[in-house]
């Protein structure tokens, strides 16, 4: 029974993480599977499961959070290298007499 508790908790935790950033998904996958492995260590090492679990919650919620952290770094640096790109693409075009830019997707360009 307890077995079926700890999968339960695990699974929520898992699917709560919908709309989470990068960072948050992180450091909760972490906590979940860090916590899991700490209590089967724990247990398997002198019957300390709960020690186990909150060590490894902890070092797996600092992991996952900075794994976490350094994609959300990279995905904001593409996207703003992609605006810049954009921009100086938009720059380079000219501008029509109203004032708006001309598209920049090639999608518009048939």
């Amino acid at each position: 029974m307890k077995h079926l508790i700890a999968i339960t908790i695990a699974c929520v935790l898992l699917v709560g993480m919908v709309g989470c950033t990068a960072t948050q998904k992180g450091a909760i996958g972490g906590a979940t599977l860090g916590g899991l492995a700490g209590g089967i260590l724990g247990h398997n090492s002198g019957g300390k499961t709960a020690e186990g679990a909150a060590i490894g919650a902890g070092v797996g919620a600092l992991l996952g959070g900075a794994g976490g952290y350094y994609v959300d770094k990279q995905t904001d640096k593409a996207r703003d290298e992609g605006y810049e790109a954009a921009k100086r693409e938009t720059q380079s075009t000219g501008s029509t007499s109203t004032g708006s830019s001309t598209s920049v997707y090639k999608s518009d360009y048939k």
